[in-house]
C-alpha cells in the first residue's frame, strides 16, 4: 500500500510575468510492505521532475510519525497563511468548526406565504427575537424564539418560533433555500436569508403558539400573523411555546 503526498506547484513562464494555473504534483510517497510475522516495513519514496517514483529508504514508526508531523503543520500554517484576520459580530455566541450560535433582535420585515389552496401573501410584521444553531457538519439549521432582545447567556430560555416550516425541535425545513457554501459568520446575512426571505408553505407541528388550534381552517390559523401586519404588535411571551431547554442544552 502505498501513501502519495502532494504539494501544489505553480508553473512560471519565462515569457509571461503572470503565473499560470496551479497543478498538482507528488512530493514523496510513503509504501507499505506487508508478510510473514516481522517482514512487515515502510520505504519513503522521492519523485523526479518527471513524477517518476524514486528509489525507497527504509524509515521506522518514529520517523513516520515525524513525516506526518511535519506535513500536518505545514498544512496548518498554509491554511493560518490563508485567514482573513476579523472580529467576531457582537451577535455572535459561539462558534466552531461544527457549530454556530448567534442570535437576532426583534425586527419588523416582511413575512411571506405560499400556502396550497390559498392565494399567496405577505404581512409586514415584528419578528420576535430569536437564536440560531447552525450545524456546519450536516448544514442542519434551528431557529428558536428569545423572550427579549437581551444578549442570551447559558441559562436563556428557549421558545419554538411561532413560524410555519419549523418543526417541534425548533428544525427549519429550507425547502429549495440553499445555505452558503462557507458556513461561517461572515455568511451570517445569507444564512438567516433562508429564514427571512422564504416563502412559508405549511405548518410543521402541531403547536406553534398557544392559541394555535389544529383542527381549525388553515386561513385561521394564518390569521394569527395577519392580524399584526402593519402594526407594532409583537409577539407576546404568553403566546409562545416553551421548549424547556437553555442555550447550554445546544452545546
Amino acid at each position: 500500500m502505498a501513501l502519495t503526498v502532494q504539494n501544489e506547484v505553480t508553473d512560471i513562464s519565462s515569457q509571461q510575468t503572470v503565473a499560470q494555473p496551479k497543478s498538482a504534483a507528488p512530493d514523496f510517497a510513503i509504501v507499505f510492505y506487508s508478510g510473514t510475522i516481522g517482514q512487515e516495513f515502510m520505504t519513503r519514496h522521492s519523485f523526479n521532475k518527471q513524477n517518476e517514483m524514486g528509489i525507497g529508504e527504509l524509515i521506522d514508526g518514529e520517523q513516520l510519525h515525524s513525516i506526518f508531523n511535519n506535513v500536518h503543520y505545514k498544512i496548518k500554517s498554509e491554511q493560518k497563511e490563508k485567514k482573513v484576520k476579523q472580529l467576531i459580530p457582537d451577535n455572535v455566541l459561539f462558534d466552531d468548526f461544527e457549530q454556530m450560535i448567534w442570535y437576532t433582535k426583534s425586527q419588523t420585515r416582511p413575512m411571506w406565504f405560499r400556502f396550497a389552496g390559498l392565494p399567496p401573501f405577505c404581512c409586514n410584521v415584528v419578528w420576535t427575537p430569536m437564536l440560531w444553531s447552525l450545524d456546519k457538519t450536516n448544514k442542519r439549521l434551528h431557529v428558536f424564539a428569545l423572550d427579549s432582545n437581551d444578549r442570551p447567556t447559558l441559562d436563556t430560555c428557549l421558545y419554538l418560533p411561532p413560524l410555519p416550516n419549523v418543526n417541534a425541535h425548533g428544525y427549519l425545513c429550507q425547502g429549495t433555500a440553499n445555505l452558503p457554501t462557507d458556513l461561517n459568520f461572515s455568511n451570517i446575512q445569507n444564512i438567516e436569508a433562508t429564514l427571512f426571505d422564504s416563502a412559508f408553505a405549511h405548518w410543521w407541528n402541531n403547536q406553534p403558539f398557544t392559541s394555535y388550534d389544529p383542527a381549525a381552517p388553515v386561513k385561521d390559523s394564518l390569521n394569527f400573523w395577519r392580524k399584526r401586519d402593519g402594526k407594532d404588535m409583537p409577539v407576546e411571551i404568553e403566546e409562545l411555546i416553551s421548549l424547556n431547554i437553555k442555550v447550554s442544552d445546544l452545546m
